[in-house]
């Protein structure tokens, strides 16, 4: 659809009948204030006598204050509490030019009006609160929703449009229903989901219902904006080695310890697993997804810490692996002692002489989990510097005076306290796998750093070339490059005693991890914000530029490095007039001194829809959106790109998209765009790329 622009109107001058508003509160020494005026006929619809008999209904006054309303309800002794002072008169309802002129009141109260028509712009960015609030709340004649980019992309997606309507097409199928209205399910509405399945003429009959409502109530333009002349370009960043060190080492930490989804999936009814959880949050640094904390790795190489170069985040990074492998250690020791405890409190519990045949024989299940665990897949961890470790912490786990361990609770039955105590050796082997990934990750990470600081990697013969090695970025073992290449297709180490699945992926050549003596470095703030600074430092004093992130953490590093650079930056906060302003403040027509030609706008937030900021000719596309569908990625970049590419723009309108090589960067370009190759093919190299003149 054509992009949509919001216009405020006027205050109406005239209405044929404008509704009263409600009466003020009748407690003593109020009075009712007098009725509006009538204006005149076209903004307000006829609604005199509605209005009246609502009011007549009303059991009691909204303005009445909330120790008066239920107090005629509460027993006596409630009744009693000291009253809380009224707030008096919050609308300016009882002042002689509000009674005159509806105009005049401090806070128009929009729903004790009849409209004829509301308007809810960009309504896509509203929530589900919202919609409850304008669709009952705010009556009138005629209901309009504007969006250049509504979503149309089935049944579901029509009929949320349709709610803001007021209207209902149908129930949702169980694949329809986002995770927060699967929360809000009942026992008995999950049930009947799962038993019920539709026939394929039940979606026909859907389709052709959602079909029917676009056919009658929706409208389309188009907007003709292909005058306006438009460049698109990327600019493709090569981190330096510190930084590309740090990625790497993120992006096979997390591979290496299986967080393929999120930190939230990883789960257990074990109490005892919180340190563990709460650890791998702690690699995520705040982000919801490895995929975002990857994307803002390739932004800014610190963005939890206080590191002032790249270098010394490397540094920090190996201080805080090898603090985390202690933790996990000390766990694996812990856990070791209390499991053995917890077994031990199990089979007292249980008297053999008290249980069944078949309760005997799951009686000794998890002593006998335990003894395997710690006898056979110990020594079995797949990495022999692993397996090392693990056994001397299970032998200093089990060198611990025994404790005394109480069976939980709420674990009622027999059957619920065996589970509990066998899941106590199945964290065993979680933490177990959580310190191999540990080491290996901890391995490469210094055999990396190693290499860029220009020394020899261990376990190799002195005086290879380093043209002829590469390091396997799953375990951090080296070796031959051809070697390694063979080994990866097979999905072996070459390494005696390593078992890592290693895939063709992950061999790395030990030239591309570059050196610190020969390679430059990306500043204070990294290599891809020194480029977007020194891209805007090149565009002409007179021109504006707009800057997209989507996280708000990384917006914040954005506007310090940008700051840092001697530009003169704006960002969209406080409350929606504090907003307002600088939106308005960043359109002026001339650009006086000490105002901010950079406004940082939020990809996923509304301040990048709606706003006419045709004043800017520039777009910088920090990193690509990370969304969960092509619909929603298409839907935000086209509002993103519509807030300068529209009616009203002057000048050529330029696009940046920066992207770092052989990252999630060019993985998420490629997947979402269809001419990404064509894109990174015609692409500028970091500081190279230039405005148009």
């Amino acid at each position: 659809g054509g992009a949509t622009r919001k216009e405020e109107a006027p205050p109406p001058k005239k209405a044929r009948t404008q509704a009263k508003p409600k009466p003020a509160a009748r407690g003593k020494g109020t009075k009712r204030p007098a009725p509006a005026q009538s204006q005149s006929d076209e903004d307000f619809a006829d609604s005199d006598e509605e209005s009246e008999e609502e009011a007549e209904s009303d059991e009691y006054d909204e303005s009445e204050s909330e120790e008066e309303r239920p107090a005629k309800k509460r027993p006596a002794a409630k009744a009693k509490r000291a009253a809380k002072p009224e707030e008096k008169d919050p609308w300016g309802l009882h002042g002689t030019k509000a009674s005159k002129d509806w105009k005049h009141l401090q806070a128009l109260p929009v729903e004790m009006f009849y409209w004829n028509r509301v308007v809810i712009d960009e309504f896509t960015y509203n929530n589900e609160r919202d919609n409850v609030a304008i669709v009952t709340g705010v009556k009138a004649a005629a209901r309009w929703v504007l969006s250049g980019t509504p979503d149309v992309s089935g049944f579901s997606a029509v009929a949320k449009t349709a709610q803001w309507l007021g209207l209902t097409l149908g129930s949702s199928d169980a694949s329809e229903l986002t995770k927060a209205e699967q929360k809000q399910q009942s026992a008995a509405e999950r049930f009947a989901y799962f038993k019920e399945v539709h026939t394929p003429a039940w979606h026909a009959t859907r389709h052709a219902i959602a079909q029917d409502f676009l056919d009658r109530f929706v409208r389309q333009n188009v907007a003709e904006i292909d005058e306006i002349p438009w460049r698109e370009q990327a600019a493709v960043v090569a981190l330096p080695p510190p930084e590309r060190a740090l990625y790497i080492e993120l992006k096979n930490h997390l591979e290496a310890l299986d967080m393929k989804n999120s930190h939230k999936t990883i789960k257990s009814k074990c109490k005892s697993e919180n340190d563990r959880e709460a650890r791998l949050a702690n690699v995520l640094g705040g982000s919801a997804s490895p995929e975002e904390a990857l994307l803002k790795r390739c932004s800014h190489f610190d963005m939890v810490g206080n590191s002032t170069s790249a270098a010394a985040a490397c540094d920090e990074i190996v201080a805080t692996r090898t603090a985390q492998l202690k933790l996990c250690a000390d766990e694996i020791e812990r856990q070791t002692a209390y499991a053995r405890d917890a077994i031990g409190a199990f089979e007292a519990h249980h008297k053999p002489d008290k249980l069944d045949a078949k309760q005997k024989e799951l009686l000794l299940m998890p002593r006998t989990h335990f003894d395997d665990w710690r006898s056979k897949e110990v020594a079995a961890s797949g990495d022999d510097e692993a397996a090392r470790r693990i056994a001397q912490l299970v032998k200093a786990g089990l060198a611990r005076a025994k404790g005394k361990v109480s069976l939980p609770s709420n674990e009622k039955g027999f059957k619920d306290k065996l589970y509990w105590t066998r899941d106590q050796v199945h964290l065993l082997r979680r933490l177990q796998k959580e310190l191999v990934g540990r080491v290996r990750s901890l391995r490469f990470f210094e055999a990396v750093r190693t290499v860029q600081r220009g020394g020899s990697l261990p376990g190799l013969a002195a005086g290879q070339p380093s043209s002829s090695l590469s390091l396997l970025s799953s375990c951090g073992h080296a070796g031959p490059h051809e070697a390694l290449c063979e080994h990866a297709e097979r999905q072996e180490c070459p390494h005696p005693g390593c078992k890592a699945a290693v895939r063709p992926g992950c061999v790395i050549r030990v030239g591309e991890l570059g050196s610190e003596t020969a390679d430059g470095a990306g500043g204070a703030f990294g290599a891809k914000l020194s480029a977007v600074a020194s891209l805007i430092g090149r565009t002409r004093e007179e021109e504006r530029v707009l800057v997209f992130v989507q996280f708000p953490d990384l917006l914040q590093k954005v506007h310090e490095a940008l700051t840092a650079a001697g530009l003169r930056v704006a960002m969209l906060k406080g409350t929606p007039t504090q907003r307002s302003k600088v939106i308005e403040d960043f359109q002026q027509h001339t650009l006086k001194k000490g105002d901010a030609r950079v406004l940082l706008l939020n990809l996923r937030d509304e301040s990048a829809a709606g706003a006419n900021l045709t004043q800017a000719s520039h777009a910088i596309f920090l990193h690509p959106l990370l969304v969960g569908s092509q619909q929603e990625f298409d839907s935000c970049d086209t509002q993103a790109v519509g807030r300068i590419r529209r009616y009203g723009q002057q000048r050529t309108v330029q696009i940046y998209r920066f992207v770092v090589e052989s990252s999630i960067d060019t993985d998420i370009l490629t997947a979402r765009r269809a001419d990404a190759s064509t894109l990174l093919a015609e692409a500028g190299r970091g500081d190279d790329v230039a405005p148009l003149e």
